[in-house]
């Protein structure tokens, strides 16, 4: 409602008129409002509405819950609502500015704010509202909890994984809720119904499944409808069963050395690995335990039992619960001892003489009732019964024969028959030869480190070889360093082969000097030997050595091992002196103790004189050179091979080796020299000096006296070490000289490699070269580790013509590291469009002859190969490629019985006048009928013979068959 009271003034009293007024709902409310009025005169006054604004509904309810930011929801009513400003407050503090409401003619206004209030916790809000004429209203506050963390759940028991007994299948299990604002908890086992359960509980009651794995997950839900849930598996266990004793049987006595409890494995339901617990003790009630033993297998050996009567029980463990304890198990464990009394352990006796062994019962002598006596590596290794006369004997006598050995004696001592129980003991007996003219001295054949010069701080292996006359007592290295410390060194392996001994040993070099190493060996008789040998450690230097020869060789000076090859030598080594091979194209020089101090530019000049020296008296030239040293050295050994000079050679026993100071005044001398005319071969050793140098032959007449070179090798001991000199080592090289292909074929021409000297040749390389742009040429081998004397090796060539006609020469060489010798042999290679033709009946009858020529040499049978691939072409009817492999394979053999088939005159004069008419008529035969097809042989293009009707192919498949020498 509007009053209105007009009160019209003048100065001295009031007058109440009536005026005409305007009232309207302005901007001017509750006023007093005092005003000079005229007759013309109105004023406007404005009026306040006074409803305030209404809320009708306002979201969330109070004490409410929320897991993140949370929105507000209000409807809010107005008689002026076009004009409403509105704000949410939260904790004192006006959120979000206000909302704003113009020009609103709707009575009712709904809206929401989205707090985004962050953080968890209790929040008290309301909402304040006024309209345009100040007319304003504001909610009660209301509670919002704001709550984004799950709850905590945890089962404490049963642990996830765990094992329980399943005596009971009633478990209880337990479990840990937290949370600030729980509402409902439950569970589930094995996936069944979920059942609600009191959160602050802690615990419930399930019935669980035998055998096998159950779960339990337990749920938590809070009031902001957080949720988490924890679950666990477990297994109901099935108890181990009860073990039974099989071994030893209950109540029996058993050998303490043969002891060995064995069970039968329990068969666990759940197939858990299981363990099990032995107890051992001296009585029944099992009170005083003697011995536990905790295993997983089902046996148990023990021999340090004490001697009596035992019991013994099991039980097994599955890793969750223990079985029960088998029934105890008697068992009576005998600790008989015995030993030797006699001999000593390794006691030194001669052949033929008695030797008393006595053996004593040390302990459970009631046990014992008899013992044997074996006797190992005398030849007879027989067994005797001991006889008992306080003490058990056995007189023995060590065969009179018996080389040195060691021989081994056993005890075996039994009860009863029952064989398969018994003590023993072992000891050892040498036997020697007696001293003096039946033994020799110890003798250290060879003592070296791998390398006499040697990088500090790096390791080298040392080698000890000693050749005894009886059994060794103690054969070992001690070394003394730059410090003059000395210490023994430990043998790192060890061979024995009759009596020679083998040892080798490892040292680090870790200072910088001298060291000396000592070897001492002692004999079973005291008979003794030693031999020092130096090394010493150095920095590495990088070495340069060139030469114009064709190959060098550095190797240690002590050992022989090789260190570098080649045509030049870079490497890092040590500066010192070495042994030096250099092989040129005529002569090998060896110089040992060389100085390799640095880099040395030619190491030696070598001049291939020609022969217009005059030579000594009744000689006549084959050779001349001149070597200059470049270097010091100690010793030089020169070896000439002189086969390129066979032909002009008229006795090869006259071939000797001289020596003169210069060209402008040479003074022949004859030098000592080994001549070895089976690999054409002559050496001289010692050399200290070099100059001009001859291989002459002897003219003069002589009386010539056919003898058997015997060669030897002798060793001297100097400064370096042991230092060898062998004589007489020499290795073949045999192949076809001549071999004609077609253009794009392939053959495969075998070569044959002979140590013909009398040492073992070690690290042996192939090297295969070829002079020409198409032919190619490659080995199946690279190297022999080695050929002892006499012995033979093979390998195969696989030449490849290319595709264009030429002659090339293809080289092999074989080059023997230790100790050094060479020799290579030369194939010539012609290649042709296509072979001449060549008749079948020619081929088929070469085919014949060099398999009549094979029978009667049967060590051609290496080049066998040949031949067959000869009889592969006929059988395809190449019969010009057939006879090129037959003029190979004979020519082949021929080389190696101009070598190797010599008939000396000792031969002949054991074999008889009869025997040396049959050699001297098939010699005649066999070279004639080789000469008749050598000169009718095509050797690549020649007459085509005989002209005959071609004949077809034959099928050839003749095989050699085992062949018979010349005298047979």
């Amino acid at each position: 409602s509007i009053t209105i009271t007009e009160y019209i003034m003048n100065s001295s009293a009031q007058y109440y008129n009536n005026y005409t007024i305007n009232v309207s709902r302005a901007n001017h409310y509750n006023a007093t409002r005092m005003v000079n009025i005229s007759s013309s005169q109105g004023y406007v006054f404005t009026l306040n509405e006074s409803s305030t604004p209404a809320f009708p509904q306002i979201l969330p309810a109070n004490n409410t819950f929320s897991q993140q930011e949370f929105s507000v929801t209000i409807n809010v009513t107005d008689n002026e609502a076009e004009n409403l400003t509105c704000n949410v407050t939260i904790n004192t503090s006006t959120f979000n500015g206000g909302v704003n409401f113009t020009n609103n003619s709707a009575a009712t206004i709904s809206t929401n704010y989205t707090t985004g209030y962050g953080g968890e916790g209790i929040y008290n809000w309301t909402i304040t509202c006024q309209d345009s004429y100040k007319n304003t209203n504001t909610s009660s506050y209301r509670n919002i909890t704001v709550d984004s963390t799950s709850p905590w759940t945890n089962i404490t028991y049963p642990s996830n994984g765990s094992s329980l007994s399943s005596t009971d299948l009633n478990v209880t299990f337990n479990w840990s809720i937290n949370d600030t604002y729980m509402n409902n908890c439950s569970f589930t086992l094995n996936g069944g119904a979920n059942i609600s359960v009191n959160c602050s509980k802690g615990w419930d009651n399930v019935t669980t499944l035998k055998g096998l794995a159950n779960n339990i997950t337990i749920y938590a839900n809070d009031s902001a409808g957080n949720a988490n849930q924890t679950s666990v598996t477990f297994t109901m266990n099935s108890v181990p069963g009860n073990l039974s004793i099989t071994s030893p049987l209950n109540k029996t006595s058993v050998l303490y050395n043969n002891l060995t409890f064995v069970w039968e494995a329990v068969n666990d339901s759940d197939n858990d690995s299981l363990n099990y617990t032995m107890q051992i003790a001296s009585n029944d009630d099992f009170s005083t335990i003697v011995h536990t033993k905790v295993t997983n297998e089902t046996s148990y050996s023990n021999q340090s039992l004490p001697n009596g009567t035992h019991y013994v029980r099991l039980k097994a463990y599955d890793g969750y619960e223990n079985g029960s304890w088998n029934g105890g198990h008697q068992v009576d464990i005998v600790q008989a001892r015995m030993s030797f009394q006699g001999p000593a352990n390794r006691s030194v006796v001669l052949p033929g003489v008695s030797v008393t062994f006595k053996v004593q019962e040390d302990n459970r002598s009631d046990w014992i009732t008899a013992v044997n006596l074996t006797i190992t590596n005398d030849g007879l290794n027989s067994t005797y019964q001991m006889s008992q006369s306080g003490n058990w004997t056995y007189a023995y006598t060590v065969p009179v024969l018996l080389a040195p050995k060691e021989l081994t004696v056993y005890a075996h001592a039994y009860n009863g028959t029952d064989l398969l129980q018994s003590i023993n003991d072992t000891l050892t007996l040498s036997v020697t030869r007696t001293v003096g003219g039946a033994v020799g001295a110890p003798n250290i054949s060879f003592f070296c480190p791998h390398y006499s010069y040697l990088a500090v701080n790096s390791s080298v292996n040392v080698s000890l070889k000693a050749e005894l006359d009886t059994l060794v007592l103690y054969f070992g290295v001690n070394i003394t360093d730059p410090d003059n410390v000395t210490y023994n060194l430990t043998v790192n392996t060890t061979t024995t082969d009759n009596l020679n001994y083998t040892r080798n040993f490892t040292f680090t070099a870790n200072v910088t000097g001298n060291y000396t190493l000592t070897a001492y060996t002692v004999d079973v008789n005291n008979l003794t030997d030693n031999l020092s040998v130096r090394f010493e450690a150095l920095a590495n230097t990088d070495i340069n050595v060139t030469t114009t020869a064709t190959n060098m060789t550095l190797q240690d000076r002590c050992s022989g091992r090789l260190i570098s090859s080649g045509a030049a030598i870079n490497t890092p080594i040590p500066i010192g002196t070495y042994d030096l091979s250099v092989t040129t194209a005529k002569p090998t020089i060896l110089f040992g103790n060389a100085s390799i101090l640095g880099n040395v530019t030619q190491i030696f000049d070598y001049i291939d004189y020609a022969e217009t020296v005059t030579p000594p008296t009744s000689r006549r030239a084959i050779e001349t050179f001149i070597l200059t040293p470049n270097m010091t050295f100690d010793n030089a050994s020169i070896t000439f091979n002189y086969s390129d000079y066979n032909t002009t050679i008229t006795d090869e026993d006259n071939v000797e080796f001289w020596k003169c100071d210069s060209l402008s005044s040479c003074t022949w001398s004859e030098l000592t020299a080994t001549l070895n005319t089976t690999s054409n071969v002559i050496r001289v050793n010692g050399l200290t000096s070099f100059s001009v140098f001859m291989i002459a032959e002897s003219t003069a007449s002589t009386t010539t006296t056919t003898t058997t070179t015997i060669t030897t090798t002798t060793s001297t001991r100097g400064s370096g070490g042991l230092v060898k000199i062998s004589t007489n080592e020499a290795i073949e090289v045999t192949l076809p000289s001549f071999l004609e292909m077609q253009v794009n074929e392939e053959l495969t021409i075998p070569v044959l490699i002979k140590n013909i000297g009398e040492s073992t040749l070690s690290t042996i390389s192939i090297a295969v070269s070829v002079n020409g742009s198409n032919v190619s040429v490659s080995s199946d081998k690279t190297e022999f580790e080695s050929l002892e004397a006499g012995e033979s090796g093979t390998f195969n060539l696989k030449i490849n013509s290319g595709d264009a006609e030429e002659t090339v020469e293809v080289f092999t060489k074989v080059n023997s590291a230790n100790p050094v010798t060479s020799d290579s042999a030369k194939l010539v290679v012609r290649v042709v469009k296509e072979r001449l033709e060549v008749y079948e009946d020619e081929v088929i009858e070469k085919l014949e002859f060099v398999e009549k020529f094979f029978t009667q040499y049967p060590n051609c049978n290496e080049f066998n190969s040949i031949v067959q691939e000869a009889r592969d072409a006929i059988n395809k009817e190449d019969y010009a490629k057939a006879n090129s492999l037959l003029d190979a394979a004979l020519d082949a053999c021929k080389q190696v019985n101009e070598i190797k088939e010599e008939i000396t005159l000792e031969k002949i004069v054991k074999s008889g006048i009869n025997t040396i008419l049959i050699i001297v008529i098939f010699v005649l035969v066999t070279f004639g009928l080789y000469h008749v097809y050598d000169e009718n042989k095509h050797y690549g293009r020649g007459k085509k013979g005989k002209k005959k009707p071609r004949k077809k192919a034959k099928k050839v498949s003749k095989k050699i068959t085992k062949p018979k020498t010349p005298l047979e």
